[in-house]
């Protein structure tokens, strides 16, 4: 595989070394292309501002304008939020959270996000004036993916700035028998990310195309925890030096060695692994260096639900999606 090619499936599912060490026009083309398809889902209905915390205001500003203005109520978006609300408070209890200290910040209505070419996007934000800072977002995710590196996931406290885009991403794939990743982008730029492999505590987890995962990320402040299917899998802190890197397993050697065919695909299969092993290590120094220059924690920001493809027909369905806002500790 092209180094150039490696680079461009690495940025798609976070788990590379950073493209701005790259010279190759495309590849920075590429990251610069991410960058701002990744920021639209923060800026689609929310006009650009020179700081991004003028941004906010703005968007702040413009709901409490919009309520003020057109006082008309959107009779089923309060009837599917209140049909919604039992059922959120219930899973809340699932991952531990009061339901007294926060409330609903959307039920989005079923998405479904699909790219058909290379290297594309698709996002979804129904609720672009909700800004977020400690939350659990959850959703149903349904895929039908060409290639196991493309990803369906959320996009988390976005700051919006096409320039300097910050914001976190977690992605699953069907790579390695099931992946999640979750990615930083600082200064416009991917730094790195953490891979988690679900289905080492949850064994429901399925990587198959047309399969169904329930995929629950609770954020609070710098600490962010996984959840597929009800069950926890990992929890990370960015304050912390990030762990030893979980290495996804070994490729079986055929038990006939002297089908060519066999083998053919084996040494296919080995060097992918052997391509996935070298950025994992690559992506954790550079996590490392990260955490050792205590780089800031994203506080607030814009959240989404995106599609991540590499290539060919890639469908992502979000269904029974809600988003939580818990207060701020005191």
């Amino acid at each position: 595989m092209k180094r150039n090619t490696l680079l461009l499936i690495v940025i798609l599912v976070w788990i590379g070394v950073n493209l701005a060490c790259s010279s190759s026009d495309d590849t920075e083309a590429t990251a610069q292309a991410i960058t701002e398809i990744l920021s639209l889902t923060a800026t689609a209905a929310v006009p650009q501002a020179e700081e991004t915390e003028n941004l906010y205001l703005t968007a702040q500003a413009e709901a409490t304008e919009q309520v003020i203005l057109e006082p008309e109520v959107d009779t089923e978006s309060l009837q599917a939020t209140a049909m919604a609300e039992s059922s959120v408070i219930g899973e809340l209890k699932l991952y531990g959270i009061d339901p007294e200290k926060g409330q609903i910040g959307w039920v989005h209505p079923p998405v479904n996000l699909e790219a058909d070419r290379y290297m594309a996007f698709d996002y979804a934000n129904d609720y672009p004036e909700v800004i977020v800072g400690d939350f659990v977002i959850a959703s149903d995710i349904t895929w039908d993916t060409q290639y196991g590196t493309s990803g369906c996931g959320y996009l988390l406290r976005s700051n919006g700035d096409q320039n300097s885009g910050d914001q976190y991403m977690v992605l699953i794939t069907r790579a390695g028998n099931g992946h999640l990743i979750f990615a930083i982008t600082e200064n416009g730029n991917p730094v790195g990310g953490y891979d988690v492999f679900p289905r080492t505590s949850d064994k429901s987890f399925d990587w198959h195309n047309g399969t169904t995962n329930r995929v629950a990320i609770v954020g609070k402040g710098s600490t962010f925890t996984f959840y597929t299917n009800g069950v926890w899998v990992d929890e990370i802190d960015l304050t912390n030096p990030p762990p030893a890197p979980v290495m996804p397993a070994i490729p079986a050697i055929p038990s006939d060695q002297s089908n060519n065919q066999l083998m053919e695909i084996y040494r296919q299969q080995m060097a992918e692994y052997e391509n996935m092993v070298e950025e994992i290590r690559n992506n954790f120094n550079g996590l490392l260096s990260r955490a050792q220059q205590k780089s800031p924690i994203y506080e607030h920001g814009f959240v989404g639900l995106i599609l991540v493809s590499e290539s060919g027909h890639s469908i992502c369905q979000f269904d029974n999606a809600w988003l939580w806002m818990m207060n701020p500790e005191e």
